[in-house]
């Protein structure tokens, strides 16, 4: 996949972490471009200029890549105009989407992205217990359900526990994505499962402030049928 989508409420933030991908993947920061547009939205002229500039051969090494910091900016008809760049980019490009939130992207959008959910976990974070729920996601993911069931009952029994292991799960799941596109391997089903259930993990994120049950989205994200 060659669409990441960054969610994260400060701006400045996503854009470090755009960077650091473009980095890891080895794009120079003169082949990477950005709308044009300082107007309070960003309009289907705008993405249009946008897509031909991202068709361009890069200048300085392999890939190209294009990033839109504040996509929740795109109005809806210039979402829709994006919809096959990010389908079919280019085969030297990348794209690049921050937002702080989804709720002002369309549904087909999201569907075309890898989506990272930037946390709020500072170098603080032991390695220790980075490493163990590495562990714990590799064994669910290749276990029974009846498994998966135990498994993921044993994280904890309030939401309060959940909460910090779905984070390191996303993290987990997007760190090793990373390291496959930056090692240019080919797509496997095991790579499709891992997006899947990122993208899953991401979307209980997005319910946990609300008055739900953690242990039952997750059992749901992980027991529903994977690619």
């Amino acid at each position: 996949m060659r669409t990441y989508l960054i969610i994260d409420s400060d701006r400045d933030h996503r854009l470090t972490e755009i960077e650091k991908i473009a980095k890891t993947l080895g794009i120079s920061p003169f082949d990477q471009i950005f709308p044009e547009s300082d107007t309070p939205s960003i309009g289907i002229g705008d993405t249009r200029v946008f897509t031909k500039r991202l068709s361009l051969l890069p200048d300085h090494g392999t890939f190209r890549a294009g990033i839109i910091a504040e996509a929740d900016r795109l109005t809806l008809e210039a979402q829709q105009s994006l919809l096959k760049t990010l389908e079919e980019p280019p085969s030297f490009a990348y794209i690049f989407l921050g937002a702080a939130n989804t709720s002002q992207l369309i549904p087909t959008i999201l569907s075309r992205c890898l989506i990272i959910q930037r946390t709020n976990h500072t170098s603080e974070t032991n390695e220790e217990t980075r490493d163990q729920v590495r562990v714990l996601l590799a064994k669910i993911m290749s276990s029974s359900n009846g498994e998966k069931l135990r498994l993921l009952q044993g994280i904890g029994k309030t939401k309060e526990a959940y909460i910090p292991w779905i984070d390191l799960a996303i993290e987990s799941l997007r760190n090793e994505l990373i390291g496959l596109v930056s090692s240019h391997k080919n797509s496997t089903a095991a790579e499709s499962q891992k997006i899947t259930i990122l993208h899953r993990l991401t979307h209980v994120k997005q319910y946990l402030p609300n008055n739900v049950n953690p242990l039952l989205l997750i059992e749901n994200a992980f027991l529903s049928p994977l690619p």
